[in-house]
């Protein structure tokens, strides 16, 4: 969101959320969609998002659920994770 949802341009607004309940953690991130001119051959195809999915596989295993949606101009972003599940698989 820091990355690619802020424009010098035009105005920004990024939306985060962080909720703990219990042993579940939420995050929601809404952002804008920002076209960004990059001159660099590595500003196509980034692998932003495969990085993370990668990252939470490896840190939390079938315990989290990642939803990305872009509607209109904003990119939406849920994040779930259960907390209590990966402390039972650690500690069992």
């Amino acid at each position: 969101a820091f990355k690619h949802g802020v424009s010098y341009l035009t105005p920004s607004k990024i939306s985060i959320r962080l909720t703990v309940k219990g042993d579940e953690l939420y995050l929601e991130v809404d952002n804008p969609v920002v076209e960004h001119k990059e001159t660099s051959p590595q500003a196509e195809g980034g692998v932003g998002l495969t990085n993370v999915r990668e990252r939470l596989k490896l840190l939390y295993g079938n315990y989290y659920t990642l939803k990305i949606q872009q509607l209109d101009q904003r990119y939406m972003v849920n994040l779930y994770i259960s907390l209590n599940k990966i402390k039972k698989d650690l500690y069992d």
